[in-house]
């Protein structure tokens, strides 16, 4: 519970008596894994919205949670693990802004089946393409992950109108 004029033993300094950033956390860009983070962010938006049992808050979206939510500590609050299925599960830990701790459970949504084998081959066919045309891989790979998710690309801007007709992974 943050420090209040009813709890006044609470530390200022404590992380769960500090507002919540209106800005995402900034980190060193070495110890950022984009490509965990970003299938971490599409695992989550499927458990949203959340809200915290404590106090009530509701967090809409992943960015909402982040940037309503203060880390606990300096680690990231995220915990790799397999479930009885040997399925990997990612579990998420952020302090509302009331003190408690808001918990999440990700299970990896990669398709195993033929239909999933088919959408990687046809991923990889796209990598391969703009690699061609020029665009470094990696930065292919984010990109094209971006306007999957419906969002914009700048990068790749100029190629749609090349690549717009294949980027439909459907089997």
């Amino acid at each position: 519970m943050p420090k209040t004029q009813d709890n006044p033993a609470m530390a200022d300094d404590h992380p769960s008596s500090l507002p919540a950033s209106t800005e995402p956390a900034k980190q060193p860009a070495q110890l950022i894994d984009p490509e965990f983070l970003r299938g971490l962010r599409e695992m989550a938006e499927t458990t949203f919205p959340k809200q915290c049992r404590t106090c009530g808050n509701v967090y809409q979206n992943s960015r909402d949670f982040i940037e309503r939510t203060v880390g606990i500590g300096p680690k990231k609050g995220v915990k790799t693990s397999f479930d009885d299925d040997d399925t990997r599960v990612l579990e998420f830990f952020r302090n509302c802004v009331c003190g408690s701790t808001l918990h999440g459970l990700y299970a990896e949504r990669r398709d195993y089946s033929e239909n999933g084998e088919k959408r990687r081959e046809k991923f990889d066919a796209l990598l391969k393409r703009l690699a061609d045309l020029g665009v470094a891989q990696e930065l292919a790979r984010l990109e094209l992950r971006k306007i999957l998710r419906g969002e914009a690309s700048q990068v790749l801007a100029p190629f749609l109108g090349q690549v717009k007709n294949d980027i439909d992974l459907a089997p």
